[in-house]
């Protein structure tokens, strides 16, 4: 039995596909991201002996157990009026999104200060933000946030870090200008969370650490950004469970967000969004399923001016066209300035998030 860490996550990931627990996309995205350079210099090691290997492996599997949809999620609330049949479906697919997510944390929570050696150094250049409301500030993974929630902005870069030290938030590249790191500081000695970066050929990874009081690290977010023929097709945020020492507190996942991004002639068209609040089946919690749709509309230079919620929110999953709400209701009105980019050029693959 092979103890090197790359050839076991291998193995893992194809025995939980045998048994059905995994996707054929969800193992060729946890497959890209093995391939990445960066977790192949992180996962360059082996367990000691196969005993550690094998309670390793039952560790995870441990986990992935809670995580099959039973009779009991039937009882999850959806608030949309769907039948029980799609409503089960929806959440099985959020399951099985949720066992990829955990598989992501056990490959790399264990790994942290290896991850941090190795991104450290490879930084050439820094740049910083004050204090964002949106995740990832100028360099989000989602291009549609700051446009269509309320108060949510990129903020604007800068060269030099802030006076102010207190939540700056800091930026560090590459010699190629790939982002590979995002700190937010507390103060000057300590960090508020830092986040890594990974690239490969369909997706962008992002691994988002949180920092307790005593410096001690959990891995609270991992974000996932997809793309299609150069496009932006999907981003996910997973919102893991608080662990000490690589144990869980209670859930290892409650909460996962699936937004998926359909294009019409090379413009954005549709927004889709999935949301599932994982029972807490220990506690007797049932668990919350929701969903939005948004048709969005563009003026003659391609610049997003109006976005409207539907009624039909399967419909984009169905390969249909959604019945949209009247054009009276539900309509918002996108403002941007004279001077701001045609927002097709949102879709598009920004130079910092290279391959």
């Amino acid at each position: 039995m092979n103890l090197n860490l790359t050839k076991f996550w291998k193995e893992i990931i194809k025995e939980v596909y045998e048994k059905q627990l995994l996707s054929q996309k969800s193992c060729k995205c946890l497959l890209e991201f093995l391939d990445t350079e960066e977790c192949k210099k992180i996962l360059a090691a082996s367990f000691e002996n196969i005993e550690e290997r094998n309670m390793y492996a039952q560790k995870i599997f441990h986990t992935l157990d809670r995580y099959k949809c039973t009779r009991e999620d039937e009882n999850v609330v959806c608030y949309e009026k769907f039948s029980l049949e799609k409503k089960i479906a929806c959440v099985k697919e959020l399951y099985e999104k949720g066992r990829m997510y955990i598989l992501l944390y056990y490959i790399c929570f264990p790994q942290f200060d290896k991850i941090r050696i190795e991104m450290e150094g490879n930084i050439c250049y820094r740049k910083y933000q004050k204090k964002m409301s949106l995740e990832g500030g100028k360099y989000s993974l989602n291009p549609l946030h700051d446009l269509c929630i309320g108060g949510v902005k990129r903020g604007e870069l800068y060269k030099r870090g802030p006076k102010d030290i207190r939540e700056k938030v800091e930026f560090c590249f590459d010699e190629k200008g790939k982002l590979l790191i995002e700190k937010w500081h507390k103060d000057e000695q300590e960090l508020r969370s830092i986040s890594f970066y990974f690239y490969s050929k369909s997706y962008v990874f992002n691994f988002w650490f949180g920092m307790d009081n005593n410096a001690e690290e959990h891995l609270q977010y991992i974000y996932i950004q997809e793309w299609e023929e150069e496009k932006i097709s999907g981003w996910e945020k997973a919102d893991m469970g608080y662990s000490l020492n690589d144990m869980f507190q209670g859930r290892a996942m409650w909460r996962i967000r699936a937004e998926k991004m359909t294009y019409k002639d090379k413009i954005l068209k549709f927004w889709s969004v999935k949301q599932l609040i994982f029972p807490d089946k220990d506690r007797s919690s049932k668990g919350l399923l929701s969903f939005d749709l948004y048709r969005l509309d563009h003026d003659e230079n391609k610049r997003l001016t109006i976005y409207r919620t539907c009624k039909d929110v399967l419909a984009v999953d169905e390969g249909r066209e959604p019945k949209d709400v009247p054009d009276d209701i539900y309509k918002y009105e996108i403002k941007l300035s004279l001077n701001t980019e045609p927002e097709a050029s949102r879709w598009k693959r920004p130079n910092y998030f290279n391959k």
